[in-house]
């Protein structure tokens, strides 16, 4: 129940504004001095906004203004949640909280918590975090403390890692480029047995350092920027792909809101790798067949073949003749328009 004149904080809704969806209401916790309680009780559900707490069993304790919940567990997510937690009426209202989340489905966590589905799993997570402020948006710009995460069993959205593995090394052997090139990462997902990693969070901006992955074809680390108050991300990845020691890593980096932030690849060492790789293997058989000037018209419609004529007329007066283009040059350039196919399609 909210004490009586008090506003209820309302739960978070998402949103890029400076206020990001917490409620910029003041908190008035006058009620917890009002009154000494010990309660123990069993409830069906607890809700709050989008989260809930399925046959939960809450014990607290409220004396001097300060309400002590020494523990609030039931179900969440599909796997247990235990939580304590501390409120005290302060002149600055004053709030800690540690929480234990296992075997909780990610996919519903990352929904109600980020407003994302990019990641499946099972979830293990542990946080401690203390706050100071008058209102929900002040107590997360205020926000302090540590935390870990492990999911196993599940998969990222956004990317193929194992196709983009398969392909690649189709190129290094394959000579029919055209009809690889009508095959691309068409965003997919990949499927992972781990994901791990710790953050820390102060004034409400949660950093994490160790970020890795260990997925199908690929080892992977990240980095994480989660500014809380607007909701904004910034996330770094790469991901090295185990079928092949000698690639460079593949990026990509997440920027702006949590429930659509923009995706950018970085994929510059990987298209010089596979121009290296492809086009010394296979240069002399593309040309005889006269695959690479066809190759290079498909992924380079706006190219022409012979490239590298100058206008008007020779010295002598009569026509230009036109150079062919050098065949390595066109391969390299129909290459690099390949790796922007696979990745970007």
């Amino acid at each position: 129940p909210t004490p009586q004149g008090a506003a209820p904080a309302a739960a978070p809704t998402g949103g890029t504004g400076a206020g990001g969806g917490w409620s910029r209401d003041k908190i008035d916790t006058s009620g917890l001095s009002a009154i000494d309680a010990d309660v123990t009780m069993g409830i069906e559900a607890i809700e709050y906004g989008s989260y809930v707490v399925d046959d939960a069993e809450l014990a607290a304790a409220l004396k001097d203004g300060v309400l002590n919940v020494s523990k609030l567990a039931g179900g969440m997510f599909g796997g247990t949640f235990d939580l304590t937690a501390m409120l005290a009426d302060r002149p600055t209202p004053e709030a800690a909280v540690t929480v234990q989340v296992r075997n909780a489905d990610v996919r519903q966590a990352a929904q109600t918590a980020a407003e994302t589905d990019m990641v499946s799993g099972i979830l293990t997570y542990d946080t401690d975090l203390k706050a100071r402020g008058g209102s929900e948006y002040e107590l997360v710009s205020n926000l302090n403390g540590t935390g870990s995460f492990q999911v196993r069993d599940g998969t990222v959205k956004g990317f193929d890692l194992r196709a983009f593995s398969d392909r690649l090394q189709e190129l290094n052997g394959a000579t029919d480029f055209i009809d690889l090139t009508q095959r691309a990462l068409s965003g997919g997902e990949t499927a992972f047995t781990a994901l791990t990693g710790t953050y820390n969070v102060q004034q409400g901006v949660l950093r994490s350092n160790d970020i890795a992955l260990d997925a199908d074809a690929a080892q992977g680390s990240a980095t994480a920027v989660l500014d809380l108050p607007p909701r904004q991300m910034d996330v770094n990845a790469r991901a090295r792909l185990t079928d092949h020691p000698n690639a460079p890593p593949v990026g990509m980096r997440l920027v702006g809101p949590f429930d659509n932030p923009r995706q950018i690849l970085d994929i510059d060492e990987m298209q010089r790798y596979v121009v290296q790789t492809i086009g010394t293997r296979t240069l002399k058989e593309l040309d005889r067949s006269g695959t690479v000037e066809k190759l290079d018209s498909i992924l380079n419609p706006g190219s022409q073949s012979g490239a590298g004529t100058d206008s008007g007329t020779s010295t002598d007066g009569s026509a230009p003749q036109q150079q062919p283009q050098d065949p390595k040059q066109q391969l390299e350039d129909a290459a690099k328009g390949l790796l922007q196919n696979l990745l970007k399609k």
